[in-house]
């Protein structure tokens, strides 16, 4: 007897014989503390916004401008956010920065794709400041990395990911940006992660004189070619902590 016979639906796929939900929204899981605590989701910038948050709670609300959107929740919980829609171009969302609405930053999914979130064009500042607590998921970007210009100061200050692996794959598919400016300035990866990283970026990423900040994360042996290979022969600009010893 087949394991499958007809046709898949839309929103899943077929993976050794099982259904497996495809990431439909991004999703964030936030936590209060206390009641009347609040978090913000900024829409930051874009043309034409048509995005639906569903604040976790049973509030649900789809929003056509820019601007801070705020919910207030009535009790204390960990609640999954999920956030979908479309911008005709140009769009960038940014988080909530901790406090100041007291809600935190548990953990991120990864971007869904365009049919579920569409416009994307940017993740400048995304989590900035955000003081997310857990590991950087694997894929996080890859389902529009394609169409994202500016990484500028994503992950500024995330001290939360402070010892943590930083994924391998974090900016494949990133060959349109244009800037990875402080993109991890003020954070700490593990040395392995971080070495891991600076050989796939040298593999992975073919633009030339670009300015990337790693942070405090250093590097070891096994990346001083690809760290050389950037700085010398690509002209790009790296702060980090350096060779580790």
């Amino acid at each position: 007897m087949p394991l499958f016979t007809g046709s898949l639906t839309t929103g899943k796929m077929f993976n050794g014989g099982l259904f497996k939900n495809q990431v439909t929204s991004w999703n964030l899981t936030v936590v209060a503390t206390a009641p009347s605590q609040s978090y913000s989701v900024n829409l930051i910038s874009g043309n034409t916004p048509v995005i639906k948050i569903n604040w976790g709670d049973g509030s649900e609300y789809n929003y056509t401008s820019l601007g801070v959107k705020t919910h207030v929740y009535t009790s204390a919980g960990e609640y999954e956010v999920k956030i979908s829609g479309s911008y005709a171009s140009g769009g960038a969302i940014r988080l909530n920065q901790s406090p100041p609405g007291g809600v935190t930053l548990k953990a991120t999914g990864i971007f869904p794709p365009a049919q579920y979130l569409s416009g994307i064009a940017n993740v400048q500042r995304t989590f900035d400041t955000v003081s997310i607590n857990t590991p950087l998921p694997v894929g996080l970007f890859r389902n529009i990395a394609s169409g994202i210009t500016l990484v500028n100061y994503c992950f500024q200050n995330d001290t939360g990911l402070n010892g943590t692996d930083v994924p391998v794959d974090i900016f494949d598919g990133m060959v349109n940006c244009t800037a990875f400016t402080g993109v991890f300035q003020g954070v700490t990866f593990t040395t392995a992660s971080f070495s891991a990283l600076l050989n796939r970026m040298a593999s992975v990423l073919p633009q030339t004189g670009m300015s990337f900040h790693g942070g405090n994360s250093r590097y070891d042996s096994s990346a001083v070619g690809a760290f050389n290979y950037l700085t010398i022969d690509r002209g790009w600009t790296i702060i980090c902590g350096g060779l580790a010893t």
